[in-house]
């Protein structure tokens, strides 16, 4: 028996912008999504048949005979954070783990899989479970990230991918919930008339902030890009009202929507104490994710 641990994903920056191919900046938090994985009768448990996981999951069924595989959420099926994504990418990796023979995975063989993973063949993969033809095929930037960890930087027309760190010691980034839900797939089918070159540019400023360690730059561009979004129609009025609530804290660098409309998830990013900062925003009836400094690993394994 082992588990498969992968973390929580946010866009920082580049949500639609990956639907052009554009690049994005994903943030990968605790507490980990995890696929239980026994020997025994074939099942697998709290993934839907119909996800894309589930499709996958049928279309390779004769690999995973004589296994039971269990999907853990931690968010309890809230959403926002991929807890489908997350899924598709355990599976992948073991369909790939299991084609290979490997039967009773170490890290190591998780370290060898990510060292030759073949991102376009995963994403093509992904998207034919994914999309129904439908509008826009989902990018799969956040499979990608899962996979990776940390703050992924992820380009597709560029075939870049870098894994970064936090490195702000004076700010917090902090997930809040909305309590609303959005199915990001029926939302991706009406999408049309995306303007790209101000999110480009936007993504491209934050990407060098954060690599270099600009914290003012940094959050000009979370701000910038919340307002790119606002001014295309692409936040939910939920979401834009919660934005002009933390626009107005002391605290508050830097705010914005994440994922499709931001409906789900909105990031803040704070100065002072991360303990103060989560009893503030529960004080004020926030449903607080996390509030940290440390991104999280990618794709890991707890054996047995």
């Amino acid at each position: 028996m082992f588990t498969l641990n992968l973390p929580s994903k946010t866009f920082l920056l580049g949500e639609y912008l990956v639907l052009h191919d554009g690049p994005a900046l994903v943030l990968n938090t605790e507490p980990c999504f995890q696929l239980q994985c026994a020997p025994g009768n074939s099942a697998l448990n709290n993934i839907h048949p119909q996800s894309p996981a589930g499709k996958f999951y049928s279309a390779h069924q004769d690999l995973f005979t004589d296994w039971q595989l269990t999907f853990t959420d931690p968010h309890q099926n809230k959403g926002g954070l991929g807890a489908s994504s997350a899924q598709f990418a355990a599976l992948y990796l073991l369909q790939k783990l299991f084609s290979g023979n490997i039967r009773q995975p170490q890290q190591t063989d998780i370290n060898i899989f990510m060292q030759t993973l073949n991102i376009p063949h995963l994403l093509k993969t992904y998207q034919k479970y994914a999309w129904d033809q439908q509008g826009y095929p989902p990018s799969g930037a956040d499979v990608v990230s899962q996979l990776y960890g940390g703050i992924t930087y992820f380009a597709k027309s560029e075939n870049m991918i870098e894994s970064l760190v936090w490195p702000f010691q004076d700010l917090s980034f902090c997930l809040l919930r909305t309590g609303k839900k959005l199915a990001t797939h029926e939302h991706l089918t009406s999408l049309n008339n995306l303007e790209t070159e101000t999110l480009d540019q936007i993504v491209q400023q934050g990407s060098i902030a954060l690599v270099q360690a600009n914290a003012n730059a940094f959050c000009a561009a979370i701000n910038a890009y919340a307002e790119a979004l606002q001014v295309q129609n692409l936040v939910a009025e939920h979401t834009q009202q919660i934005l002009n609530d933390l626009q107005h804290w002391p605290e508050v660098k830097a705010v914005k929507g994440c994922g499709a409309l931001g409906a789900d998830i909105v990031l803040a990013i704070c100065a002072g104490d991360t303990k103060a900062l989560k009893e503030k925003f529960r004080t004020a009836n926030y449903d607080v994710v996390t509030c940290s400094q440390a991104a999280t690993l990618g794709i890991n394994i707890d054996e047995a």
